[in-house]
C-alpha cells in the first residue's frame, strides 16, 4: 500500500510540474502566442503553457488590438518587446527580468509600475501615451541610453538619475522645467512643441545657445530658455541679482544704466553673454579694476543668508600664477570706492579666484553686518601685479534671504516647487514623504494631500489667478512657499 500511495504521489506532482500555465486574460494576446508556438494548444482558455515563453528573448506583437498585458512577467528571457500601437494601459515587469530594449509607443498607457525594475533598459519608447508624470519612475534605469516620450501628456520629467542618456525627443508636450544638468553624454535631444515658457537647466548655457560641443544637436522651441539654474533664490531681497532684467550687453553696461538698480562704481563692468545669459564681467588689471554695487539695506545685526554663483578666468597665457592668486569680494558698505584690497565696509565674502576657476560654482555663506550698510559691492582683486596679466571674474544669481541658513533650512532647501508662477499645475520635488497644504491668501484651506518621494504634480487649473500659499509638512519640518497662479 504504501508503495502505491508514494506511485500515486510522484505521479501527480510530475502532471503538475509539466502542466504549469500563465494567465493571458487578452484575448488577442493569446491568440497570437497559440498561433506563434507559444500557447498550449487549446485557443481561447486564456492560459498558454509558461515553458513555451521562459526562454523567448524577442517578442513582436505590433499592430494587434492588444489592451492588457499581463502575463508578460512570465517572459524570464525576454530582452527586446515591440508593442507598438495597441490599446495597452498598463504593463507590470516583474524583478526577475532583464530586457534591454522596450517599444511601447502609441497605447493607452497611464502608468509604467515594473519600469523601474529594468535596470539595465537601453532603449525606451513610451511616445503616444497619456502617461501620468508623477506615475513614471526612471530613477533606476542607470544604463538607459535612449529616451522617446513624445505627446505623452507630460508636465515633468525626471532624467537625473539617467547619467548614461544620450539621445532625448519629448515632443509635444506641456513640460515647463527640465534639468539636463546630470546628463553629460547627452548629445541629442528634441523637446519642441512643449511650454513656451520651458526652462532647460545645463551647465553650459552659453554653449547650449551657440549649439556647440554636446548641444551642437539638441533642439527646442526659439522661446525655451537654458539656465543653469531655472529656479533663482525665492524671496530674493536684491532686485535684479540674476541681471535677467540687462537691456544691454557688452562694456559700459553698468555704466549706461542697462541694468537696473544697479552701478558701475569703478571703471567699466560688463554684461556678459548677452542676451542668452546674462551676468556680471569685471576684471582687475595691475592694481586696478572693475566693481559694481547695488542698493540694498543691510541692517545691523540681523542676520543674512548670501549666495551667489562664479565663475573666474585667467584669460593670459603664463599668468595663471598671478591671476590664481587674487580674489572675489563682496562688501556691505556706505561709500564703495576703487577696487582695493582694503575695502571701505564690513567683508561679506573674500575667496581666492583660483578655487573657480573656470567653472560655475554656487556658494553660499551668513552675514551679521556691523553697522547699517546701504550698499553691496562685488568686484575682483589682483593680490599679486606684474604689470600685463588680467583677472577675469563672473558672477550671477546673487540672493540675500534675512536669517542665517540651518541644519532645518538645509532639510527643506531640498523641497523644489516650480514652475512658479504657472498656468494649470505645479510640481513639488521633495526627497521625503510629506503632506501638504494649499491655502488662499485669507487662510482658507483649497487642497490638502499627500506628497512621495520624488516628483509630485498638483493641479491648480480650478484656482482663479493670484496668489496662494502651499505649505508642506514632512516628519520633522514645515515649510510654506508661496505660489503665483497665472
Amino acid at each position: 500500500m504504501k508503495t502505491k500511495i508514494f506511485y500515486i504521489v510522484m505521479l501527480l506532482v510530475s502532471v503538475v510540474g509539466f502542466s504549469q500555465t500563465t494567465a493571458i486574460p487578452d484575448a488577442n494576446f493569446e491568440a497570437f502566442l497559440e498561433a506563434n508556438g507559444m500557447g498550449d494548444g487549446i485557443p481561447n482558455n486564456h492560459l498558454v503553457t509558461t515553458a513555451n515563453i521562459v526562454g523567448v528573448t524577442t517578442l513582436s506583437i505590433d499592430n494587434l488590438g492588444i489592451a492588457d498585458l499581463t502575463g508578460i512577467e512570465d517572459f524570464d528571457a525576454l530582452q527586446t518587446l515591440y508593442a507598438r500601437n495597441n490599446v495597452i494601459t498598463t504593463i507590470a515587469f516583474s524583478a526577475s527580468q532583464n530586457i534591454t530594449y522596450i517599444w511601447l509607443s502609441n497605447n493607452n498607457i497611464t502608468s509604467v509600475p515594473g519600469l523601474q525594475f529594468q535596470s539595465n533598459a537601453t532603449i525606451i519608447s513610451l511616445s503616444d501615451n497619456p502617461i501620468n508624470s508623477t506615475l513614471l519612475d526612471l530613477t533606476q534605469n542607470v544604463n538607459l541610453v535612449f529616451l522617446s516620450i513624445d505627446s505623452a501628456t507630460l508636465t515633468s520629467l525626471n532624467v537625473r538619475q539617467n547619467i548614461a542618456l544620450t539621445s532625448l525627443t519629448a515632443i509635444n508636450n506641456n513640460l515647463t522645467f527640465l534639468d539636463l544638468s546630470f546628463n553629460p553624454v547627452l548629445t541629442g535631444i528634441e523637446v519642441f512643441s512643449n511650454d513656451p515658457e520651458l526652462c532647460i537647466q545645463v551647465t553650459d548655457p552659453a554653449a547650449a545657445y551657440a549649439g556647440t560641443g554636446i548641444y551642437a544637436n539638441w533642439i527646442k522651441d526659439p522661446t525655451a530658455t537654458y539656465s543653469l539654474n531655472c529656479f533663482p533664490c525665492e524671496g530674493n531681497l536684491l532686485v535684479n541679482g540674476n541681471f535677467n532684467a540687462a537691456t544691454c550687453g557688452g562694456n559700459w553696461a553698468f555704466n549706461n544704466n542697462c541694468v537696473p538698480n544697479w552701478i558701475a562704481t569703478d571703471h567699466s563692468p560688463s554684461i556678459d553673454n548677452f542676451p542668452a545669459n546674462p551676468n556680471a564681467w569685471m576684471w582687475s588689471y595691475n592694481g586696478i579694476g572693475e566693481s559694481i554695487a547695488a542698493n540694498f539695506n543691510f541692517i545691523v545685526s540681523t542676520p543674512y543668508t548670501i549666495s551667489f554663483r562664479i565663475r573666474t578666468d585667467d584669460m593670459n597665457t603664463g599668468c595663471s600664477i598671478v591671476a590664481n592668486a587674487a580674489t572675489v569680494n563682496l562688501v556691505a558698505t556706505n561709500n564703495a570706492g576703487v577696487v582695493t584690497a582694503t575695502p571701505n565696509g564690513d567683508v561679506i565674502f573674500n575667496g581666492s579666484m583660483a578655487s573657480y576657476l573656470n567653472n560655475w560654482q554656487t556658494v553660499s555663506v551668513s552675514f551679521i553686518p556691523s553697522i547699517n550698510f546701504s550698499q553691496l559691492w562685488v568686484f575682483p582683486f589682483m593680490q599679486l601685479n606684474d604689470g600685463t596679466c588680467q583677472a577675469e571674474m563672473n558672477i550671477d544669481d546673487i540672493c540675500i534671504m534675512e536669517g542665517i541658513l540651518g541644519v532645518e533650512d538645509y532639510k527643506t532647501s531640498s523641497i523644489f516647487l516650480y514652475p512658479n508662477p504657472t498656468k494649470d499645475f505645479t510640481t513639488i520635488t521633495i526627497n521625503t514623504d510629506a503632506l501638504y497644504t494649499l491655502l488662499s491668501i485669507n487662510g482658507q484651506i483649497l487642497q490638502q494631500g499627500n506628497l512621495s518621494n520624488g516628483d509630485n504634480e498638483i493641479n491648480l487649473s480650478n484656482l482663479s489667478s493670484g496668489l496662494y500659499f502651499v505649505t508642506i509638512k514632512t516628519d520633522t519640518d514645515s515649510l510654506t512657499k508661496k505660489i503665483i497662479k497665472k
